[in-house]
């Protein structure tokens, strides 16, 4: 699935996935993004639903974050510093971007996966990508 401008350029590739799929990714987080429309390919029935970032899943921080799949998540507290990750579970490619004053991939790894790794203090959200797999993230504060 991609997304488009109103000039119909493509923004980005939010969604490649065989077989089912269901997972939460960011759009338009960026200043210079404005998604118009979606280009779906598939062969069965799909759904899109466009939330507002105030239907974000937010997690407290420090603290313990597990989910599968694709996910984007608010860090609710301050000072994020380690991201320790556990994706042994996880399958296909793993990858985190984090979102503060600027956009970061601080992951991006084929699975199994595990790590450390630090993040901006700035980061207030998460956006996991994750081919439908389990995956851990333990958010450390300093």
């Amino acid at each position: 699935m991609w997304n488009y401008d109103s000039n119909g350029e493509k923004i980005d590739l939010l969604v490649n996935i065989v077989g089912r799929y269901q997972g939460t990714v960011p759009i338009d987080f960026l200043d210079n993004q404005h998604t118009a429309r979606f280009e779906v390919n598939a062969s069965g029935q799909w759904e899109i639903q466009v939330l507002p970032l105030s239907e974000i899943r937010r997690e407290q921080i420090p603290g313990t974050i597990t989910g599968t799949g694709d996910d984007v998540i608010f860090l609710d507290g301050t000072n994020p510093d380690l991201l320790q990750i556990d994706a042994t579970k996880a399958k296909g490619n793993f990858a985190i971007w984090a979102y503060g004053d600027r956009r970061n991939l601080v992951v991006n790894e084929i699975a199994p996966y595990q790590g450390t790794v630090v993040v901006s203090r700035d980061t207030i959200i998460l956006a996991i990508s994750e081919g439908g797999g389990e995956w851990t993230i333990e958010v450390t504060t300093k």
